[in-house]
């Protein structure tokens, strides 16, 4: 739902105004995404005093007024279920849900954040209406302002436009699913029809404020070769500069090899590393140990076998 309600709250509010249309008439540059612990907005504009203060007004009145009805959903379920079934047509984006079910059994890090198609095409809008009331609060959000701004000016600015939103009266659920230890490798095979092959190894690994999260995003740059930055993505470098590059995308046994460190608010998210390899002669033959992940029971392997 969060993923879809991403998309509602780029079209109107409430009052009239069309968020798409002001971003692209302001020139800003402007995204928004959804993970698995939050959803994110942004715009970057030309540094005004005039120009900040639309932004924030604007982000305002998404939190706390943007418009739901039948003809909006209709038309944005459409946008994401198409962008449901690109991902659907990726072999490689699959295996990695199948990784994340099979690794996370109970906690909801093991559910893709885009949903099912079915869900998609049948949520009902006034179920959407009250997830958005109910975490689209300003006790649930964090504002990040950066550029050139004056601090005094800015604070005030933010006063009169989110400031000015009442503290809601609800309380927020607390989160209390822990994923239980593994209690040993877990292994997937998915099959559709095509050449190429993809191997993930995942492990389950710390939540972002744990001490050993740092050691693990340097980690993924030292492998990655990227340089730096949340996950391994950081100015600087490329894959082929990094140890995983080095030693298989160099010695022709891989396409691409990456190794990634989810940043996630509790430690049920995992560490993995994935490989695109070539179909060649040079490969090596695969075998049990080459395919191995934390995405199924290896005497038992659950298998998904595509046809289409």
């Amino acid at each position: 739902m969060a993923h879809l309600l991403e998309h509602m709250d780029f079209i109107e509010t409430t009052t009239g105004r069309k968020i798409k249309d002001e971003l692209v008439a302001h020139g800003a540059n402007w995204n928004g995404t959804t993970a698995e612990d939050r959803t994110n907005y942004y715009e970057t504009f030309t540094s005004t005093d005039d120009n900040l203060r639309w932004a924030l007004g604007l982000e305002a009145d998404r939190m706390s007024k943007v418009k739901f009805t039948k003809q909006i959903l209709d038309t944005e379920m459409t946008v994401v279920r198409n962008e449901f079934e690109r991902g659907e047509n990726q072999p490689a984006s699959i295996l990695r849900e199948r990784v994340a079910s099979t690794a996370y059994l109970w906690h909801n890090y093991g559910k893709s954040t885009i949903g099912s198609k079915e869900d998609i095409e049948k949520v009902p809008v006034n179920r959407l209406a009250e997830f958005y009331t109910k975490y689209y609060q300003p006790d649930n959000a964090f504002l990040v302002i950066t550029g050139r701004i004056d601090e005094a000016k800015t604070l005030q600015m933010v006063a009169e436009t989110l400031g000015a939103i009442p503290r809601p009266t609800r309380a927020l659920d607390q989160t209390y699913t822990v994923e239980p230890p593994q209690d040993g490798e877990r292994y997937v095979e998915l099959r559709r029809v095509g050449q190429g092959q993809n191997v993930i190894v995942a492990y389950h690994a710390v939540a972002a404020g744990h001490p050993d999260s740092a050691a693990l995003q340097v980690l993924s740059s030292v492998m990655n070769g990227s340089g730096g930055g949340r996950g391994g993505r950081g100015g600087g470098g490329g894959p082929s500069e990094g140890r995983l590059g080095k030693a298989l995308v160099d010695t022709k046994l891989a396409e691409s090899a990456s190794m990634g460190s989810r940043c996630s608010t509790t430690p049920a998210w995992c560490k993995y590393r994935r490989l695109s390899t070539r179909t060649s002669r040079s490969m090596p033959q695969r075998t049990p140990s080459t395919r191995r992940s934390t995405t199924s029971w290896p005497r038992r392997p659950r298998r998904t076998k595509w046809t289409a």
